[in-house]
């Protein structure tokens, strides 16, 4: 270090000198004890004799009072936030516009036959239903013809309701349309009634594969009698569609409502007094 000169300065630390930046500036020493009559500490500080001409190589200029202030941090991250906040910003508008919830219904399901008499003479109560926590929710499930053990479910396509609910309104419609049941009324029904419906769904769900789109279809039926312990029927009965070459969400509502009508007309063949296995076989034909 070339030859220099002393400088002391009152209550200056090293941070001081790292604020100014001084290169020409070496902290030999810092945080003296204070001397006599002297409060706080003092720091010695060596100048290079070269530097003369530097705008700090004055003693007066070295004093607290040129430290850098703390509003220089402050204003220094309000500044880095809002360009940060403007590169957020900008990166969010370049993936282009956020897709638009869609919201789907499955409309009536029509019957096939028509039962005369209605086989389920009374009040017959549809409900509850139950499912995995995944069919609880409103939004479709989907799995990959590769992947069959793995559900996922769409982020912008929701059934208007959750599809043990959607089900239960669906059944309680079409046992009425069928003639299957003389009057058809709902889980919340207060009284007690003749029938009692229950179902488990085990599948519903879309299928993607190279060929297309098709929906599977799995319902565990069981149905009881006003005052039997032994059901009357308790059969799981499903249909898996072919594939469309349709890739749009809005075809497989299509293929749910095919599906359904499949199974429900199962359940009415087997409630109308055929053998499980031939309503079974019979739905795969409808």
């Amino acid at each position: 270090m070339a030859e220099g000169r002393c400088v002391w300065t009152p209550r200056w630390s090293e941070s001081h000198s790292r604020d100014y930046g001084l290169s020409e500036a070496q902290v030999q020493a810092c945080l003296n004890p204070p001397g006599p009559g002297q409060t706080g500490r003092r720091c010695k500080l060596y100048f290079a004799a070269e530097s003369s001409n530097s705008e700090f190589s004055h003693t007066d200029q070295l004093t607290p009072s040129r430290a850098r202030s703390p509003w220089c941090n402050i204003r220094a991250r309000t500044l880095l936030f809002a360009v940060l906040t403007a590169l957020l910003l900008a990166a969010c508008a370049g993936t282009g516009p956020v897709p638009e919830d869609r919201f789907y219904r499955l409309g009536e399901i029509e019957p096939l036959r028509v039962y005369r008499p209605a086989p389920l003479a009374g009040v017959v109560q549809v409900g509850p239903f139950h499912g995995s926590a995944l069919h609880a929710q409103r939004s479709l499930v989907y799995a990959s013809a590769d992947r069959p053990l793995q559900l996922d479910r769409y982020h912008y396509h929701h059934w208007v309701e959750p599809p043990p609910r959607l089900l239960e309104r669906q059944l309680r419609e079409f046992l009425e349309r069928a003639g299957v049941a003389a009057e058809a009324v709902g889980a919340d029904y207060p009284e007690r009634p003749d029938y009692r419906v229950r179902a488990e769904i085990r599948r519903f769900e879309q299928i993607r594969s190279a060929q297309g789109q098709s929906v599977a279809v799995s319902l565990e039926f069981t149905v009881t009698r006003r005052g039997e312990a032994r059901p009357v029927l308790h059969e799981t009965f499903g249909v898996e569609t072919a594939p469309v070459a349709d890739g749009e969400v809005y075809a497989s509502v299509e293929l749910f409502r095919r599906a359904l009508r499949q199974v429900y007309g199962q359940l009415a063949r087997a409630l109308a007094g055929a053998p499980a296995a031939e309503a079974l076989a019979a739905g795969w034909n409808e």
